[in-house]
């Protein structure tokens, strides 16, 4: 075996006869037939051929196989499909995250990859061009934001990867631009709404759980996962440092959200009222299941929609099955993340620095935090302008200018 050449060397062999010109055969099946010879990094000696209808086409696709070579690309999977790359790289992603308490990371790569696969699966990955990738964005365009970027950011990712292995020499993801999407549809409550939680909580299993998302901002994952250890009523605390995610509907116990979500939230008085009034023993989770363990992901839902439903039923007197107008009954529709959204609109209205608001929320990014208070920024200033349109287009009477006396100047 040849010494192995330092690098990713290829070399081609002098030619020798008639210099810079192609040899050409023609097939039987009317084509025309030309090869390139070269030696890989390896010092291997091999031989490639090439089709075309005529010698003009097997001459390019000669050309531009030498190209290739010569940029470093990888020679075995020149011509490898979309779909092939796709599964080796899942697998490669499958092992990465072996150690990972969830497959989320996974499942979100396999599912942006099962788009990409659809759309191009059968072209040659070098083959794919940005329109490809852009035309994939496009038929996500009105969704949210998050929802559009994940995909880029994940399909940039398989092709990235590809580019690392030299298979590819330039990212098909480069000049996309994202369509445009909907910005997060969580919402504050309404004071009506807040009230209701508050004045309601010990009526419910789920009640003090709505509490802390409500007057703590506690995601709904690390609501499951706190339990009463947690909380310090004497240093008016609650210690946030575990979270839960679900595999196959089971509850895993993990690291919070992001580095940023281990933090200590203060205890307001709402919910201290709340929590004193807890009856003993305080033990456990603050948020378990009817036998008093972790909440799988299917439970947790059916507690939540439980609660949602017995909020409306408070809100309008009685069950929608008995009400008499059952036009003028209307359900509350409250979601665990339209809490947290409150508590952050909370901490503007008091006017708490957006930087202890990044603290408080655990948020990893200050855009995130920013983004929330920009956008509640710009919603008082709208309202603030419309009470001022409002007000000059109420129907005022023209004020009434008195009569001046006669000039004393003639």
């Amino acid at each position: 075996m040849a010494a192995k050449k330092p690098g990713n060397v290829i070399t081609f062999p002098a030619p020798q006869k008639q210099p810079g010109r192609e040899r050409y055969k023609k097939r039987a099946d009317g084509r025309y037939q030309t090869s390139v010879r070269y030696t890989d990094a390896d010092g291997q000696p091999h031989r490639k051929f090439f089709y075309g209808e005529t010698q003009t086409q097997a001459r390019q696709q000669a050309a531009d196989f030498r190209r290739a070579l010569q940029s470093g690309q990888a020679v075995d999977d020149m011509d490898i499909r979309t779909a092939d790359w796709v599964t080796r790289f899942l697998a490669l992603r499958r092992a990465k995250d072996a150690r990972r308490e969830t497959t989320r990371t996974y499942d979100t790569y396999r599912r942006e990859a099962q788009r990409l696969t659809a759309a191009v699966g059968s072209k040659r990955l070098r083959d794919i061009r940005t329109s490809d990738i852009q035309t994939i964005l496009n038929a996500r365009a009105g969704l949210s934001k998050n929802a559009i970027r994940c995909t880029y950011a994940k399909i940039r990712q398989i092709f990235e990867v590809a580019r690392f292995d030299r298979i590819i020499t330039y990212n098909p993801c480069d000049g996309c631009t994202l369509p445009t999407g909907s910005v997060g549809s969580h919402r504050a409550l309404d004071p009506w709404e807040r009230d209701l939680i508050t004045s309601s909580w010990q009526g419910h299993r789920t009640g003090l759980a709505a509490m802390i998302m409500l007057y703590a901002g506690l995601r709904r994952g690390e609501v499951t996962a706190i339990n009463w250890s947690h909380i310090n009523l004497s240093a008016g605390v609650i210690r946030v440092t575990e979270a839960v995610a679900y595999q196959v509907n089971a509850p895993i116990q993990k690291s919070t959200k992001t580095i940023a979500g281990v933090r200590e939230v203060p205890i307001v008085k709402p919910l201290r009222d709340a929590l004193e009034a807890f009856p003993e023993p305080r033990t456990g989770y603050l948020w378990p299941s009817a036998a008093g363990v972790q909440l799988t992901e299917s439970a947790c839902k059916r507690a939540w929609q439980s609660y949602i439903t017995y909020l409306s039923n408070l809100r309008n007197g009685c069950s929608y099955r008995w009400a008499k107008d059952k036009s003028a009954w209307v359900p509350v529709g409250i979601r665990t993340h339209d809490l947290r959204h409150t508590y952050c609109t909370m901490l503007y209205d008091a006017g708490v620095d957006v930087k202890r608001a990044q603290s408080l929320m655990g948020h990893k990014d200050l855009a995130v935090t920013m983004g929330i208070y920009t956008h509640l920024s710009d919603a008082r200033k709208q309202k603030s302008d419309d009470l001022l349109h409002a007000y000059f287009e109420k129907d005022v009477k023209p004020a009434v200018i008195p009569s001046l006396p006669p000039s004393i100047f003639p």
